[in-house]
């Protein structure tokens, strides 16, 4: 049901936000909650744009739509 259902898209996408990740002198570190989800691995590749300088836009899981 839409309880279980809930449940399995809270878990795949996780609790992890963009504070979790630091970019300092080119490399990204990660101090959140060790879980291996879409949204910490989207968050991720954000910081890694980050870390090169910034970039316009990048398309990440755009399969998912």
């Amino acid at each position: 049901g839409t309880v279980t259902a809930d449940a399995e898209v809270s878990t795949f996408f996780g609790s992890v936000t963009a504070a979790d990740f630091a970019v300092s002198q080119g490399t990204v570190s990660y101090n959140g909650p060790e879980e291996w989800t879409l949204s910490r691995f989207i968050l991720h590749y954000a910081a890694l744009c980050a870390a090169a300088g910034g970039v316009e836009a990048f398309c990440i899981s755009s399969e998912m739509r």
